[in-house]
């Protein structure tokens, strides 16, 4: 339930008019098409979400004329880490759990011992195999995180984390990488250390985000 996810897609080229179409789809979030250039890049004014065809598993909209990418993104888990799942770090409901089940049972079993023997805690993180990719990841609260700092949906865009898609592109993917950052500054460091705090518990450690973010944003937020 909270283990932390990529974001991912299927997706095919077609040329329109045409139906495009896809079946046994894995928890589908929304599809998104938009037109082709001469040279293949996307035309950021053709970006359209088509989240209402999606049916269940399968996928199938009519392409008008030209050529056209359609994209079908869902959030599969991000696979094993040291033999297990790796936390979703970005929501703040997953990290409220972690706390709950693993600080809450230290608190209740060694309580006494806070502030006094037990000065610190050390928050070793199991980090993102990314290095050298941009980061594709995603957490179900990260929709409307988006829009309320950015002023603007992400899913639209979407693609424009794949593809290049003109000027838009780079915006997108640093308003993108801004908001992982605040996410995870807020949701998990910030929430972490919060509570320690009320307790006289310091919080230090590695930072998974050193390998999210690929050495691209604010990584002391």
């Amino acid at each position: 339930q909270y283990a932390r996810q990529q974001l991912a897609c299927v997706e095919k080229t077609v040329s329109g008019p045409a139906a495009a179409a896809f079946d046994g789809l894995q928890n589908p979030l929304v599809a998104v098409a938009a037109k082709l250039d001469t040279d293949g890049e996307l035309l950021e004014e053709t970006l359209q979400v088509l989240a209402e065809r999606i049916d269940g598993d399968r996928f199938q909209w009519q392409a008008p004329q030209g050529n056209w990418r359609v994209m079908v993104f869902g959030a599969p888990y991000g696979g094993p880490v040291h033999g297990g799942f790796g936390t979703d770090l970005l929501s703040r409901e997953a990290v409220a759990y972690y706390i709950d089940r693993v600080l809450g049972e230290h608190e209740r079993q060694l309580g006494k011992y806070f502030g006094d023997v037990i000065t610190s805690v050390c928050s070793d993180h199991e980090g993102v195999p990314m290095m050298g990719q941009f980061p594709r990841v995603w957490t179900p609260e990260l929709p409307e995180a988006f829009a309320r700092i950015k002023g603007y949906r992400l899913e639209p865009f979407l693609p424009l984390l794949f593809h290049e898609g003109g000027k838009l592109t780079e915006k997108v993917r640093c308003d993108y990488l801004d908001v992982l950052a605040e996410l995870y500054a807020v949701n998990y460091w910030g929430q972490v250390s919060q509570w320690l705090g009320q307790r006289g518990v310091l919080l230090t450690g590695h930072e998974w985000e050193e390998t999210l973010l690929g050495g691209i944003g604010d990584l002391m937020r």
